[in-house]
């Protein structure tokens, strides 16, 4: 589908029923309707969401919510343990780890833990020769996120 087709396809309640929530441009499967739709807008690159302070668009509603707290310094998420402040709950569950010894992310190569996404991912270069970035549709790895967004572009849409 060309971009142009994309921006002005919405997909409808038979879309999403038919073919169980599976994106047509990069057949990623979702379980929920919303969800899709959030999707879909990084093929279209409609972004509804507007930030009233500075004008940034978002295409997804919470990451506007996000945002806005870097204007008015609100941290509505505590650390139980050290009182430390957050602006998203994503950044205290990664502080909280600090506390709990947690290591959530294990490598599928060597069997390594990680408490963070980021050093798994870092380390995971190591066993692929720094290729870093793989698609989402096929597997294939690259070193760079825009050899990987060009592959997708040429490959899959």
């Amino acid at each position: 589908m060309l971009r142009q087709e994309l921006l002005q396809y919405t997909p409808t309640h038979s879309d999403l029923a038919e073919k169980n929530n599976v994106c047509n441009v990069c057949r990623k499967q979702f379980k929920k309707k919303p969800l899709f739709v959030n999707h879909y807008r990084i093929h279209t690159g409609e972004k509804p969401f507007n930030c009233g302070t500075c004008g940034k668009e978002f295409s997804v509603k919470g990451n506007l919510t996000r945002h806005v707290r870097t204007h008015t310094g609100e941290t509505p998420f505590v650390c139980d343990t050290c009182g430390r402040e957050f602006s998203q709950k994503e950044s205290l569950g990664r502080h909280v780890r600090t506390h709990t010894g947690e290591r959530p992310y294990v490598c599928d190569i060597c069997g390594k833990l990680f408490a963070y996404k980021r050093n798994l991912k870092k380390h995971v270069a190591t066993h692929n020769g720094g290729r870093r970035y793989t698609c989402s549709v096929c597997g294939e790895t690259f070193g760079s996120n825009e050899d990987r967004n060009r592959h997708f572009q040429e490959k899959h849409l």
